[in-house]
């Protein structure tokens, strides 16, 4: 079925229309691409004002259910893990160019995350490790330098129970220590994930 658009005269189909309940046939009047461009005209005319009634309306919905937006985000979780997979692959280089220039514009806080990262795994190395352990460990990050130096992908060293982690923390010791790729590394964040591969 078909339907002419008020505001452009077009003859649409009404999948191009917004549903509308009290619509005798369902449907808005204006189609898709009018409704749109009307909203833009008011948001860029009414800057402000547009914010100020969003804001309302997410505390309003807010004030309804607390947990609404961790219930969205857990709906869509998969669908938005993947969607950001595939933008960092296309945009790779250009995102690690904006970290670097980031860290460079906020070297205080960037030397204050790292020196925090570099005490944690100093605090999560125990002491009774052997001389062997210790260098069993310092071989592993030397065979990720010589892999990433080969161009065979960038290399990583990855703690498999994180010693940042949010529920459990690891300890820096050979025995949770594995070579993975940066993109494995990435995807897995601060997140406890076994190493299930022989």
């Amino acid at each position: 079925m078909k339907k002419i658009c008020v505001t452009c005269q077009n003859t649409r189909l009404l999948s191009e229309f917004y549903k509308r309940k009290d619509s005798p046939d369902g449907y808005r009047n204006d189609c898709k691409d009018c409704r749109k461009a009307r909203s833009l005209k008011n948001f860029y005319a009414n800057p402000d004002v547009k914010r100020v009634k969003n804001m309302e309306a997410y505390w309003r919905r807010k004030e309804r259910n607390p947990d609404l937006w961790k219930l969205i985000y857990q709906k869509h979780r998969d669908k938005q893990l993947a969607a950001s997979r595939v933008y960092y692959s296309q945009h790779a280089e250009e995102i690690k160019a904006r970290q670097r220039l980031w860290s460079k514009q906020n070297r205080g806080v960037a030397n204050a995350l790292g020196k925090r990262y570099k005490l944690k795994k100093r605090n999560a190395t125990p002491s009774w490790l052997t001389k062997d352990q210790l260098e069993h460990m310092q071989c592993l990050y030397r065979v990720a330098a010589m892999y990433t130096a080969e161009g065979l992908d960038v290399w990583h060293v990855d703690h498999i129970v994180p010693i940042r982690g949010k529920d459990v923390c690891g300890l820096h010791v050979p025995w949770n220590l594995r070579i993975i790729t940066a993109s494995e590394n990435m995807k897995k964040g601060n997140k406890l994930q076994m190493d299930t591969r022989a």
